[in-house]
């Protein structure tokens, strides 16, 4: 098979040219795939909407996502990241700075979960009324 017969083809239908290095489509489609983002966000500056220039599609996942004020997944999402760091990573410096900022940012993430769920005011008035209990007691 020769060089050029296994380079990918442009991804869009009908197009039959070979996809750009690192791209999924060709120069040619690149090129207008950028001229439309760059008509949409003038047009969305113009309109004054943000979502306009998103499109309905990624709109609409946004608005469902936000919808979710839980951080559970955001929480899952970085324990998978420090469990597939600690199983790739090789370089032990690398390796120490992804896992000291994968667990601050999980530590920093399963805090805001408790805030949002209410779970550190259970906590703290649990342990408050165990406080005065004991102090009750001591009288």
């Amino acid at each position: 098979m020769t060089e050029r017969a296994s380079k990918p083809r442009c991804n869009q239908p009908g197009c039959n040219r070979f996809a750009a290095p690192a791209h999924l489509a060709c120069r040619a489609h690149i090129t207008a795939d950028a001229d439309e983002t760059a008509r949409r966000l003038d047009w969305a500056a113009m309109a004054g909407s943000y979502r306009e220039l998103l499109g309905p599609t990624l709109s609409r996942i946004m608005a469902e996502a936000a919808a979710d004020t839980g951080l559970d997944d955001e929480v899952g999402a970085l324990r998978v990241t420090m469990a597939r760091v600690l199983s790739e990573e090789s370089d032990p410096v690398r390796l120490a700075q992804a896992i000291s900022r994968l667990s601050a940012a999980s530590v920093a993430a399963a805090r805001a979960r408790r805030a949002i769920t209410g779970e550190l005011a259970d906590n703290l008035t649990d342990a408050l009324s165990q406080i005065l209990l004991d102090l009750d007691a001591a009288r």
